[in-house]
This record gives structure tokens, sequence and C-alpha cells, in this order.
């Protein structure tokens, strides 16, 4: 009996020992603040984590993704404007007429 009592005020030690350590870490842990005009300050003890890629691959992706949407872009306006010269026009002459042209209400033929 004497060893369960043991056993369970080692946990409880265990614990607060445990509680104790994240409230230290919370107490030195300083978050970054907003000032007024609403830019971030960071605290001087934090340190910047280094990227996990390269400028140049930074780069090389982004330029990649630029090209990838421009020919993808490009290729649709193409292949679009493209059925849209060649395939017939189909038969307008059910659609109604605007207003004529200044030539046409002179009596002029165009």
């Amino acid at each position: 009996m004497n060893d369960y009592r043991t056993r369970g005020s080692v946990h409880a030690r265990s614990v607060t020992t445990e509680e104790q350590q994240t409230e230290s870490l919370l107490a030195q842990m300083e978050l970054p603040r907003v000032n007024a005009v609403g830019l971030v300050e960071q605290p001087e003890q934090s340190g910047r984590e280094p990227r996990k890629y390269t400028r140049w691959q930074r780069w090389a992706v982004f330029t990649l993704l630029i090209l990838f949407v421009a020919a993808t872009l490009v290729t649709t306006t193409v292949s679009l404007g493209s059925y849209c010269l060649t395939t017939d026009g189909g038969d307008t002459r059910a659609l109604p007429w605007g207003s004529p042209s200044p030539q046409a209400r002179d009596g002029e033929d165009l």
C-alpha cells in the first residue's frame, strides 16, 4: 500500500514539474506584437529561421508558375479564336436587325 501512495505522489510531482516547465517556457517566450500603425514588431530574442529553399529555387518555381499561367492563357485564347474564326457563323437571317448604318439610312448602297 505504501508503494501505491509513492507512485501516486511521484506522478503528481511529475505533473506539477511539467506544468512549472511549461509556465516558465511561456514566460520566456515573447510573441510578436502589433504596433498602433498595424506593423508587426518582432522581439529581439526571436531569431529568423532559415528558409527551406534557396532564393534561386524559389525564383525558378515562380518563373515556371508564371510561364505555365501565360501558356495556358495564350493557348486558350488562340484555340478559342481559331474555333470562332473557322466555324460556320450560322444562319443570321432570323436574328433581329439593329439600327441601319449611316450609309444605309442615306440610301447609299454598301
